[in-house]
């Protein structure tokens, strides 16, 4: 069942470039998942109501009008699990020039699986598992509620690291590398920092809580109380 409705489609052109933007809504109801994957672009969520199902706008970049034409975004709806999966000119991804980012407001509760190649991650306002990964970008996550939360993984190779949680959330294994740069953290940690550029944390904080992994290779990392 897929219940995407495209509420608008904007164009504008600007210097030499254009862009194009397209709003789309998704029915849900509880027990949210959203998976987004671009090869060249950012991904921001933010929540919003409950029950107000889920609304994204798609930009889309390009040198040309043309260029624009020729990115285009598969969407995919299973009851309450939705996709969405930019699509490059014969697969060519980031090296087409072309760029597609999404702005996705969903409901509490959403588990959230988001990926780009080129482009930063931010999520915020959430409550569930997240899976959030870039190549080139920094990914942040800043959580309301930490109840009921299994496992949150963060990663990046080239671009800092930052999760906010609330004061009071109790936190199983922490795993937390990076290759060049620096660990932050309002949790009290042993980190190993006998590499010259690069720091790692291994522990248990609170057995039975969820699972926490944070990874870049060049980047700093920061674990913060909100």
């Amino acid at each position: 069942m897929q219940n995407v409705i495209v509420l608008a489609l904007a164009w504008s052109l600007f210097g030499s470039g254009a862009h194009s933007e397209q709003q789309l809504h998704f029915a849900t109801s509880a027990g949210t998942h959203v998976r987004v994957e671009t090869a060249n672009g950012f991904i921001t969520v933010t929540t919003g109501r409950a029950g107000a199902g889920v609304n994204v706008t798609v930009t889309k970049r390009a040198d040309t009008v043309d260029g624009v034409r020729a990115l285009s975004v598969a969407t995919q709806q299973h009851r309450n699990a939705i996709s969405l999966r930019a699509v490059y000119p014969q697969g060519c991804g980031s090296s087409c020039g072309g760029e597609i980012s999404f702005a996705v407001t969903a409901p509490p509760g959403t588990v959230l699986d988001l990926r780009t190649s080129n482009g930063q991650i931010e999520a915020t306002g959430i409550s569930a598992d997240a899976r959030l990964a870039s190549s080139n970008g920094s990914v942040i996550a800043s959580y309301a509620a930490f109840t009921g939360v299994k496992q949150v993984s963060l990663t990046t190779s080239n671009g800092r690291l930052e999760l906010s949680l609330p004061a009071s959330s109790k936190i199983g294994r922490l795993r937390m590398e990076t290759s060049v740069g620096r660990i932050s953290s309002d949790w009290p940690l042993r980190v190993d920092r006998s590499s010259l550029v690069g720091a790692a944390v291994d522990q248990t904080l609170g057995p039975g809580g969820p699972s926490v992994s944070l990874t870049t290779t060049n980047g700093s990392i920061a674990l913060k109380k909100r």
